[in-house]
């Protein structure tokens, strides 16, 4: 389990987060990008930069380049 869902599943086991809460979490990470998770800049495994993605964040980046 990632950092990020063992986080998630504390704040739902003590209450800090509803149900809902956690639906609307989940929904606003299933539209991330699977390339770039949604910042725009694509990366390798390795961590280098490898360019703008295609995505709307893509899109939206590289008009402000």
């Amino acid at each position: 389990m990632s950092v990020e869902a063992k986080q998630v599943y504390e704040w739902i086991k003590t209450g800090h987060w509803s149900l809902r809460e956690f639906k609307d979490w989940l929904a606003e990470v299933e539209k991330r990008c699977e390339y770039c998770d949604g910042t725009g800049d694509v990366h390798d495994q390795t961590g280098e930069w490898r360019g703008v993605c295609v995505c709307e964040a893509g899109k939206a980046l590289k008009g402000n380049i």
